[in-house]
């Protein structure tokens, strides 16, 4: 009987710590993915009225001169 309770209490006591370690873990994990993003749309904020157009730069493409040329082509059925 006494073999019984100690293997019951060390489950539990197993069992009890996987549950604290994953909590903390699970928010660790909940803060860092959702505190970024938190942060951006406090920096964000701007008065009503206010207007910005972000544009992106086009990367040109590098391409060797020795590929050669484009050709356009149509399927044939």
């Amino acid at each position: 009987m006494l073999y019984l309770l100690r293997f019951l209490s060390i489950i539990f006591l197993i069992v009890f710590g996987v549950v604290l370690v994953s909590r903390f873990l699970l928010r660790r994990f909940v803060r860092k993915m959702g505190g970024g993003s938190h942060n951006q749309t406090q920096n964000r904020t701007r008065r009503e009225g206010d207007v910005r157009v972000n544009t992106q730069h086009k990367k040109e493409k590098i391409v060797d001169k020795d590929v050669g040329e484009y050709v356009d082509y149509e399927e044939v059925d």
